[in-house]
């Protein structure tokens, strides 16, 4: 058996039906040619190191399967090929296979989501400034009727 991971890179513009399909078409390939997918780890979007086709960002995924040494795998690396750069060209930009060493080690470092990394970071932005309780100290000062001006007022009397 071979192990290949392909990597696939979409447009942010992809709906959740696109990368679905392309999953389903790696599945069925996959498995015509008698071969394994052991994951379709959707990575989400980052930013990319250069414009693609105008996209400073893009959705990742990647794509872990293994084929037996034959012909079927071949014509399968192939078949998705034309798929991924005929049928899915309007949504993916760029894809790459690349075939794994045997005796590599199977685990990778999944990269961290740029929309994912955002929020993290506004919290922990908030956290640390001691700004969560800002909110609810205006709404409070707002309804009884006091702003945070008369008490800077009051202070330098």
């Amino acid at each position: 058996m071979v192990h290949y991971e392909t990597l696939l890179l979409a447009k942010t513009e992809v709906t959740e039906e696109e990368l679905a399909n392309v999953e389903k078409f790696f599945e069925k390939a996959i498995s015509d040619a008698q071969g394994t997918m052991h994951v379709f780890d959707r990575w989400g979007k980052l930013k990319l190191a250069f414009a693609i086709k105008s996209q400073t960002y893009g959705i990742y995924a990647l794509v872990r399967y293994t084929l037996p040494k034959a012909k079927e795998s071949t014509a399968m690396l192939g078949e998705v090929d034309r798929f991924l750069q005929i049928k899915c060209h309007d949504f993916i930009l760029r894809h790459l296979t690349k075939n794994l060493k045997t005796n590599a080690a199977a685990p990778y470092i999944k990269p961290e989501s740029s929309t994912a990394a955002r929020s993290e970071s506004l919290d922990s932005f908030l956290k640390d400034s001691k700004i969560e309780n800002l909110l609810t100290s205006v709404d409070s000062a707002h309804k009884t009727g006091r702003s945070m001006l008369d008490d800077e007022d009051n202070n330098n009397d």
